[in-house]
C-alpha cells in the first residue's frame, strides 16, 4: 500500500529551519508523504484529508523557497513576517495532515486489540509538540529583529542588543529544535515500522482498498481518467513559451513530460481501451527529447550574439536583440550558419508537434465516445419515427467543434514555430502574432480538456453509483 513512503517522508520534516531557509526541504518530504497515501486515500475519507493537507503544504514550502533572498536584508522585519506567515500556514497544515493519517489508521484497524493502538495517543500527541515547536523556535529568533542594533545596553565592547545576537539565537533554536525531531522520527517511525509488519491489517487495507477502488471499476476508471485530464490541462498551460532574448525560458520538454506521464497512465489503466494513448506518449517522449538540442543551441547563440550587452551594465539596456541579431546576419556567416541551424532544428520541432497534436486529439475524441455519455446506445427509434430528423446532442457538437478549431490552431502554432524562429533576421515583430497564435491554441486545448474532463466526472457519477449498488447487494 506504499506506508514505507510515509518514513521517509517524515524523515525530510525533522530538520530545522534557518529563517526562511529550509535546510533539509520539506517538499521533497510532502511528496514521499503524498506518495504514501496515493492508495490509502481511496479507503478512508480520514486518508484522503491528509492526502489533501500534504498537497496544500507541499505548495506552502515551495513557496517559502522563493522568499529566501529576503533573509539577508536585516534591516527590515520581512524575515520576521514570512516566518510568522509560512510557519502558521506550515503547522496549521502538517497537524491536519498527520491528524487524518492516524484518524485513518484508527478507522481501518481491525480490532481495539490491534498494533496500531500501541503508543497511537502518544505518536499523536508528539507529533503536534514537535510541528508547532518546529515553527515556533524558527519564529522566536526573528523576534530579535524588532530590535535595533544602534540602540542597547553601551559597553566598552560597544552597542550590546539583541539584533546583534540573530545568528546566535537561530544556532541555538536549531539544535534545539533538531534534538526533539530526531526524538519524533525514531518514534513515529518506530509506530509506522509496527504499522507495517502488522501482516493482517496490512491485508486488511488492502482488500478495502480493492473493495472500494479498484474492484469498483468505475470508480477506479473515474480516478484515473481524471488524474490524466488534469496532467493533460497542466501540459497545454506549460506549452505557452517565455522567449527572452531568443531563449524559450520554459523548454518545451516541460510539458512533454505531463503529456507523457497521462498518455502512459491511459495506455495502462485496464478498462480505458484507448489506442491512441501510447501514440501520444511515444510522440510527446521524441518531441520532448529532439527540443532539448534547438533549447541548448539557442542559449549558446543567443549569447554570443547579445552576450556582450547582456553583461554590460551600461548599454545591456539600449539594445534589442533583434537589432543586434540583424547587424551580425550582415557581417557575420556564423551568425547566419546558426540561425539556419535553428531554424532547420525548429521545423523538426515542428514536424514532430504536429504528429503529437494529432495523436492527442484523437485520444481526446476517443476518450469522448467511450468514457462519456457518448457511450451509451442511443434507444432504437419507433418505425414512424425512422424519417424524422433527430436533434444532435449538444456536447457531441460542441466539443467536436472546439476540437476542431483547437487543432487546426495547434498546427498553425507549430508551423509558426518555425517562422518565428527565422523572422527576426527580416521581420522583428513577428514575435507578437506568434505569442497570440499560440496562446490562442493553449486557451482552446485548456478548454476542450477541461470540459471532457467534467463530461467524464458526470458520467462516471451515474455509472459509480449504480456499481455500489450492485456490490450493496
Amino acid at each position: 500500500m506504499g506506508l514505507q513512503y510515509l518514513i521517509i517522508g517524515c524523515f525530510f520534516l525533522l530538520n530545522p529551519y534557518f529563517s526562511i531557509i529550509d535546510v533539509i526541504p520539506d517538499f521533497i518530504g510532502c511528496i514521499f508523504l503524498l506518495k504514501g497515501l496515493s492508495k490509502a486515500s481511496k479507503v478512508s475519507e480520514s486518508f484522503a484529508d491528509a492526502y489533501r493537507q500534504f498537497g496544500l503544504l507541499l505548495l506552502v514550502t515551495l513557496g517559502r523557497i522563493f522568499t529566501i533572498p529576503l533573509m539577508a536584508n536585516t534591516e527590515e522585519v520581512w524575515p520576521l513576517i514570512i516566518v510568522f506567515c509560512f510557519g502558521l500556514g506550515e503547522a496549521y497544515l502538517s497537524i491536519r495532515g498527520f491528524n487524518g493519517i492516524f484518524d485513518g489508521l484508527s478507522y481501518t484497524a481491525r480490532s481495539p486489540e490491534s498494533a496500531l493502538f500501541t503508543k497511537w495517543r502518544e505518536t499523536r500527541q508528539f507529533t503536534v509538540f514537535f510541528l508547532i515547536a518546529k515553527q515556533v523556535l524558527c519564529f522566536l529568533p526573528e523576534l530579535s529583529l524588532l530590535s535595533d542594533s544602534d540602540y542597547g545596553v553601551v559597553t566598552p565592547e560597544g552597542v550590546q542588543s539583541l539584533a546583534n545576537y540573530r545568528l546566535v539565537f537561530h544556532v541555538l533554536a536549531m539544535i534545539l529544535c533538531l534534538f526533539i525531531g530526531i526524538a519524533w522520527f525514531i518514534q513515529i517511525r518506530g509506530y509506522f515500522k509496527r504499522v507495517m509488519l502488522d501482516k493482517y491489517y496490512q491485508i486488511h487495507l488492502l482488500r478495502l482498498y480493492k473493495d472500494r477502488f479498484t474492484g469498483v471499476s468505475s470508480v477506479y476508471i473515474s480516478a484515473n481518467l481524471r488524474t490524466a485530464m488534469t496532467l493533460m490541462m497542466v501540459a497545454t498551460v506549460l506549452s505557452v513559451e517565455l522567449i527572452f532574448d531568443g531563449v524559450n525560458y520554459l523548454p518545451h520538454l516541460v510539458s512533454c513530460i505531463f503529456f507523457g506521464v497521462a498518455a502512459y497512465k491511459l495506455a495502462h489503466l485496464p478498462g480505458a481501451d484507448l489506442s491512441s494513448a501510447k501514440k501520444t506518449g511515444i510522440f510527446a517522449l521524441l518531441y520532448g527529447v529532439l527540443s532539448i538540442p534547438r533549447f541548448v543551441y539557442s542559449i549558446i547563440f543567443s549569447n554570443r550574439i547579445f552576450g556582450e550587452y547582456l553583461n554590460s551594465t551600461e548599454e545591456g539596456l539600449q539594445f534589442a536583440y533583434t537589432d543586434i541579431l540583424q547587424d551580425y546576419l550582415l557581417r557575420d556567416f556564423e551568425a547566419i550558419d546558426g540561425l539556419v541551424a535553428q531554424v532547420v532544428m525548429a521545423a523538426i520541432e515542428a514536424a514532430l508537434l504536429i504528429l503529437l497534436l494529432l495523436a492527442f486529439y484523437n485520444l481526446l475524441r476517443e476518450a469522448a465516445q467511450k468514457h462519456t455519455h457518448l457511450s451509451i446506445p442511443a434507444p432504437p427509434v419507433p418505425e414512424e419515427l425512422e424519417y424524422v430528423p433527430r436533434p444532435k446532442d449538444e456536447f457531441a457538437v460542441s466539443f467536436g467543434r472546439l476540437r476542431f478549431v483547437s487543432l487546426v490552431l495547434g498546427i498553425i502554432t507549430a508551423v509558426s514555430m518555425v517562422i518565428a524562429t527565422a523572422a527576426p533576421a527580416v521581420f522583428p515583430s513577428y514575435w507578437l502574432i506568434d505569442t497570440i497564435l499560440r496562446t490562442a491554441w493553449v486557451v482552446t486545448a485548456y478548454l476542450l480538456v477541461s470540459k471532457l474532463r467534467d463530461e467524464i466526472e458526470s458520467h462516471y457519477s451515474i455509472t459509480i453509483r449504480e456499481d455500489q449498488h450492485d456490490l450493496t447487494h
